[in-house]
């Protein structure tokens, strides 16, 4: 690895570092029942279009030969496919099985859990939230550089902003499994009790990550090492590093707003913009 992309991976790790003590500190202002089940939904709308946007990504590295080579460029995808198999399916069995629908399922079980919704009731909150989840979705589609006419550079900021999401996503997981032990650990006790229909634990979506997340980060960067290495200019290289650089802090701006952000939620019922626990029709028995 060259000296600029080692030093371009410390300061990414030291990033996320810093973006986890931000995501503990945003997790523990949820004093109540309705504030953490709004941050929930919201990370939910947050990761659900990371792996389809890196497929794509990978999709178009993959017919980029006249930048990277034929081989060299399909051994780049490889390594973005390889970051998110787990998304699409179970490694243990090998079995079709979307992490999406095991977070959504965990994100279910949780609001009735604490709120004592039925399915239809919580299915019903869920949908709420589905302008934040497109608006994400158009969000995520351009930290990948996938709406960026530049091929070249949206490709880079792309692989950058991939690179942050899975350098992060192993620090998050980490700071939310800590969290669940010491503010909700009555709810990953029930997680830990119920599977979803394809036999899956609902808590493994948190509790696998752990683990799952550091392996695809090392995919992802390994992902820019080898796209850097196939370039065939010094002033492409040069490009595409400013572009990685880009493509980090468009994650962390991202993130940042998503995540960390002040409770902004439009009750389903009474239509007002405040917090799941501080609804005018007190709808979701937060108090």
């Amino acid at each position: 690895m060259c000296e600029k992309l080692e030093l371009l991976q410390k300061a990414l790790k030291i990033e996320a570092r810093e973006f986890a003590e931000r995501f503990m500190f945003r997790l523990n202002m949820n004093s109540f029942k309705g504030d953490f089940l709004d941050w929930l939904l919201r990370y939910d709308a947050f990761n659900r279009g990371f792996p389809g946007a890196a497929a794509e990504l990978a999709g178009r590295i993959a017919g980029m030969i006249d930048y990277f080579g034929d081989i060299e460029a399909e051994m780049i995808a490889s390594r973005v496919i390889a970051a998110i198999t787990d998304e699409f399916l179970e490694r243990r069995t090998g079995a079709i099985a979307l992490h999406s629908k095991l977070r959504r399922e965990l994100a279910l079980f949780s609001l009735g859990n604490l709120l004592a919704h039925s399915r239809s009731e919580a299915l019903e909150i869920v949908k709420g939230y589905d302008p934040l989840r497109k608006e994400i979705l158009i969000s995520t589609r351009k930290g990948y550089g996938l709406e960026s006419p530049f091929i070249l550079r949206g490709t880079f900021a792309g692989l950058g902003f991939f690179a942050a999401s899975e350098t992060s996503g192993s620090s998050e997981f980490v700071v939310l499994n800590r969290y669940m032990d010491e503010r909700w650990p009555q709810l990953k006790a029930a997680m830990q009790t119920v599977n979803d229909e394809q036999g899956r634990e609902l808590y493994a979506w948190i509790a696998d990550h752990e683990d799952l997340e550091a392996d695809h980060a090392q995919f992802a960067f390994n992902s820019i090492e080898l796209a850097v290495q196939f370039l065939k200019s010094d002033m492409e290289r040069d490009i595409a590093f400013v572009e990685v650089e880009r493509g980090v802090s468009n994650f962390f701006q991202m993130a940042n707003e998503v995540l960390l952000s002040p409770l902004r939620r439009i009750c389903p019922r009474c239509k007002h913009p405040v917090s799941l626990n501080t609804c005018a029709c007190a709808g979701y028995g937060g108090h």
